[in-house]
């Protein structure tokens, strides 16, 4: 018999209960096959058991922004940066969901920060393109995001953004 990703993680953590990894991992599962309120529960047990387990924060961030709870998720995005400072993916998470909140200003200064971190961060590039856009910024988007696609050439996202700045330019020639 065949068990799915979900039975077999389910599988170790009857031997692991106390692994904060495998409930994450088990949260992330359920988030990609749809299954937002277990991702929840398993994010907040993976926390319950290493409150300093910053991918469970970012995740369980993640998760309520998709459930529009962008006041939360905003919430889970700075401890995980509070718990790891260098941690990318959670300014660049941050950034997004300020910027939808309309908060542009700080937005761009994590897109920087986090750029600050590593200058190679391709998606912070993007994401600061994609706020300097909804600013009506279109030459400060049209630079950030280029230099997005220059960092990651197969960047599928920078490629989409960078289309659209053109048009909002009325280059539909590029």
């Amino acid at each position: 018999q065949f068990l799915t990703v979900e039975q077999k993680i389910k599988c170790f953590l009857k031997n692991y209960p106390k692994s904060f990894i495998l409930w994450n991992i088990l949260g992330v599962v359920a988030y990609e096959t749809g299954k937002l309120e277990d991702a929840i529960k398993a994010y907040m047990k993976s926390m319950s058991i290493d409150p300093n387990y910053a991918f469970a924060y970012n995740n369980l961030g993640i998760a309520y922004k998709d459930q529009e709870n962008q006041h939360l998720a905003i919430d889970y995005f700075k401890k995980a940066i509070s718990i790891q400072p260098d941690f990318l993916d959670a300014y660049n998470n941050l950034a997004a969901t300020l910027s939808e909140q309309g908060e542009f200003e700080e937005a761009i200064a994590l897109c920087k920060k986090a750029i600050s971190i590593q200058p190679d961060f391709a998606e912070a590039f993007n994401n600061m393109g994609a706020i300097y856009r909804e600013q009506g910024n279109l030459n400060d988007a049209l630079l950030a995001i280029k230099k997005a696609k220059l960092l990651k050439p197969d960047y599928a996202d920078a490629y989409n953004n960078l289309g659209a700045v053109l048009q909002d330019q009325g280059n539909y020639e590029e």
